[in-house]
């Protein structure tokens, strides 16, 4: 009798284990990918290439703020044209960026 509860006892905690293991593996698989794509170092290539994309932006900031500083100017002379004589026009002050 003793026997059979034994046996009983190690078929059940094989089926819990087995169970556990099905279900665990595919949860671990998942997480540890997810740490590996978090702390994911980047290839040289990738590197340089994000680099050049950051420098490119740069670059275009620098021209988008030229850009704009030339447009304030050709405002403030429409605007002083326009002026009639002896009429004061307040111009903003430019903004530092």
């Amino acid at each position: 009798m003793i026997a059979v509860e034994v046996l009983i006892v190690i078929f059940v905690v094989t089926v819990v284990l087995v169970g556990i293991a099905k279900i665990g593996a595919p949860i671990a698989d998942a997480f540890a990918e997810r740490l590996k794509l978090k702390f994911q170092e980047l290839e040289p290539s990738e590197e340089r290439q994000l680099k050049a994309r950051i420098e490119t932006l740069e670059e275009e900031i620098r021209n988008l703020k030229r850009q704009v500083s030339s447009m304030q100017e050709s405002v403030e002379f429409a605007v002083k044209m326009q002026q009639e004589p002896g009429e004061k026009i307040h111009i903003p002050e430019k903004k530092k960026v």
